[in-house]
């Protein structure tokens, strides 16, 4: 037998896939290949062609052969007649059951019937597929064989984990809330403390757009959410973040308008100290102004904005500026130096209680904003805490504006929040994930959640709902089990946002509460605490050992008569 295994990522392009739908199958394919080499031989396919060309080969040489789809239904490709099944993640209570955009494959059960089964991640979709297809289709629950890759042996001293120390080197960039000073009136970043991978401007022009239609707003500091016309701001000291830093001689362009009392006042741009004044109009304006010898510098601050309010009702946008635009040029020549260091990893230190959570900012399901709100509301006054946000989306501007915001609305607080954007080597993953205290999930549905599974595994206990894919893993005895409450929604990929299917909306004082159990939990119930930690990988076994795994995929290839 052999198995042409086919995912759209591998391992070279893994890196620059972050938060692309295929993203997350390609490590369920990179966990699941070892066990089908043990009832064949195993080929790693990326094409339709690459399928039809072994496949030709190999009943050309008599040997069976069958095709393994890493990805949702309607993604992969139409190989019929070639025997073929997917391995799916899903998540909610019905499986796509109509077409749209004349693509019959919109249905899946027009390609479940073209294969001859499917192998599911949990048991949850198992009975939702067998709810559309039939109790008689082929489908079997297979988790990812997590346990064998990532049982650790707990340390018999230091089962608790409220004095960890986390020092990590990562290809990317660290959003530390500790670099921010805030207050009602200022946002201001300490360069000082960045932790960016900042690259070497080219000397081409820098671009931004700052409406609701665009990502650049992202990269903006003590501004509101973008709007139609662009965004606004009432801080002292609103600035921009560039990803590389500009040197040289250099004209800055925007287009803005001042409101309130910022209006007729001069006030100015500043960039590495170098600073150019400009009069706000009350009308939206072009402006221009030239920068000369500018050190190298990542930041453009707008200063002197005056924040008095009017004397009488208003709202609260007509206090200081609104930004729609703005355009960085190069005026250097040939003068300009462009050979500026590039850092290719930034170091991270963490030590106390440390929670991590991994997600995709994309990914509305993961409500990443609700346990950054739960977290800062119950550590405000505990500087032992810290939230570590894995982020697995290639680009920054997916969640650093809505951090930024939200760090803003919250406040100073004594807690720590990190953002780690960027892609971690499996060394400083498992090197995570030793130091971490607790996995934190308050997502409204999973079909699998394979990054709190691998922390289960290593012995990290979890605050999570106990809905879809986690109800086959999380219970009270492994964590600390937020409350859910169903609510409708939408098959993700459809893009006539029809409520065909449910998920589960989270209970945020659900959250805070399991926040405030875990911390009392791990700073003065030892034993509660390992025990947790106990379960967490004897549930975790139980569901994804690999002889386990083997058993049922052996099952499962007899029922659609491949052994």
């Amino acid at each position: 037998m052999k198995f042409l295994l086919y995912t759209k990522v591998n391992e070279r392009n893994v890196k620059h896939s972050l938060g692309m739908p295929e993203y997350s199958y390609y490590f369920v394919y990179k966990e699941f290949k070892d066990v089908f080499s043990e009832f064949g031989e195993i080929v790693t396919v990326h094409s339709k062609e690459e399928i039809a060309t072994n496949y030709e080969l190999s009943t050309a040489n008599g040997v069976d052969c069958v095709v393994v789809f890493f990805c949702p239904p309607h993604v992969a490709p139409d190989v019929y007649p070639l025997k073929a099944f997917c391995v799916l993640a899903w998540e909610f209570d019905t499986i796509p059951n109509e077409s749209w955009d004349g693509d019959k494959r919109n249905d899946w059960r027009y390609v479940l019937d073209r294969h001859i089964g499917l192998i599911c991640l949990s048991s949850h979709t198992r009975e939702v597929v067998r709810k559309e297809m039939g109790a008689d289709y082929h489908v079997s629950d297979i988790a990812v064989p997590v346990w064998d890759s990532y049982a650790a042996e707990l340390p018999e001293n230091s089962v608790l984990a409220t004095e960890r120390s986390l020092k990590l080197d990562v290809e990317g960039n660290v959003i530390d809330s500790h670099a921010y000073a805030i207050t009602e009136e200022k946002f201001e970043i300490d360069c000082g403390t960045l932790n960016f991978k900042l690259e070497p401007w080219s000397g081409k022009p820098l671009q931004f757009v700052f409406d609701h239609e665009h990502t650049d707003s992202a990269f903006l500091g003590g501004f509101y959410h973008a709007e139609g016309w662009g965004t606004w701001s009432r801080m002292e000291t609103p600035w921009l973040f560039l990803q590389a830093k500009i040197s040289g001689d250099i004209e800055v362009s925007f287009r803005a308008r001042g409101f309130g009392a910022s209006v007729g006042k001069e006030i100015s741009l500043n960039i590495g100290g170098v600073v150019e004044g400009f009069t706000l109009s009350a009308e939206s304006t072009e402006y221009h102004l030239d920068f000369n010898d500018v050190p190298p510098s990542n930041i453009i601050r707008f200063v002197g904005l005056d924040l008095t309010p009017p004397g009488y009702d208003f709202d609260a946008r007509s206090m200081a500026i609104g930004l729609e635009s703005l355009v960085i040029l190069d005026r250097s020549g040939d003068r300009r130096v462009t050979d500026q260091p590039c850092n290719h990893t930034v170091s991270l230190d963490v030590s106390g209680l440390i929670y991590t959570t991994v997600f995709n900012p994309a990914d509305a399901r993961k409500n990443w904003e609700d346990i950054v709100r739960a977290f800062c509301y119950v550590f405000s006054e505990n500087e032992k805490a810290t939230l570590i946000l894995k982020v697995t989306h290639q680009h920054l501007s997916s969640m650093m504006g809505r951090l930024h915001f939200l760090l803003q609305q919250i406040g100073n607080v004594r807690c720590r929040v990190i953002a780690v954007h960027g892609f971690l080597q499996d060394n400083s993953f498992r090197k995570l994930i030793e130091n971490t205290s607790y996995y934190v999930n308050a997502s409204s549905a999973e079909g699998l959640c394979l990054p709190l599974l691998e922390f289960m595994a290593s012995g990290v206990p979890a605050i999570a709902p106990e809905h879809t894919a986690m109800a086959d893993y999380i219970d009270e005895k492994s964590s600390f089990v937020v409350a859910s409450s169903k609510e409708p929604s939408i098959w993700p990929h459809d893009p006539r946002l029809l409520k065909r299917a449910t998920s589960y909306r989270v209970n945020w004082e659900s959250l805070v509460e399991q926040f405030e159990n875990s911390y009392s939990c791990a700073t003065t119930d030892r034993s509660r605490y390992e025990r947790k930690c106990l379960a967490s990988q004897e549930n975790v076994k139980k569901y994804t050992a690999s002889s386990l795994i083997k058993a049922k995929l052996e099952i499962f290839l007899k029922q659609v008569k491949l052994l």
